[in-house]
């Protein structure tokens, strides 16, 4: 964001903003998916030998405009790390479940801390919350 105005020297501004964060109920009426669950295990492909520095990060998405969306649409995932790196990304419809389902695997770099981030957007708009999660980037 920048503001219309430049700000200079010695200027005031004032903000209003609402930070939502924790454990609070999802708004109903929200056109964002909010994140529904977080799971963290072996990075790499069942029943195959992969590199203990690789990790895999599962997050379902809920509600928002996902919900009308088929398994076939045309959805972006942007995914970052702070450090190390993202290895595969998949999204799919977990029709069952009702979610869209996002798989990460992220390879650590011996960081201490990696700091993880991912959304879904619909032609450049962002269609869910955005997913923060803080990994040790220690062997899995």
């Amino acid at each position: 964001w920048i503001p219309a105005e430049p700000v200079k020297a010695g200027d005031a501004r004032e903000f209003h903003y609402r930070l939502v964060w924790g454990d609070l109920l999802p708004q109903a009426d929200s056109p964002l998916a909010y994140v529904a669950e977080t799971r963290a295990g072996q990075g790499g492909i069942s029943g195959v030998a992969n590199a203990t520095s690789l990790r895999k990060f599962v997050v379902d998405f809920k509600g928002g405009q996902l919900e009308t969306m088929e398994s076939d649409a045309p959805l972006e995932v942007k995914a970052e790390a702070s450090a190390g790196r993202i290895t595969s990304t998949t999204l799919s419809k977990v029709a069952a479940n009702d979610v869209w389902r996002l798989v990460l695997d992220v390879e650590t770099d011996g960081q201490a801390l990696i700091e993880l981030k991912a959304s879904v957007s619909a032609n450049g708009t962002p269609i869910t919350e955005t997913w923060l999660y803080q990994w040790r980037g220690t062997a899995a």
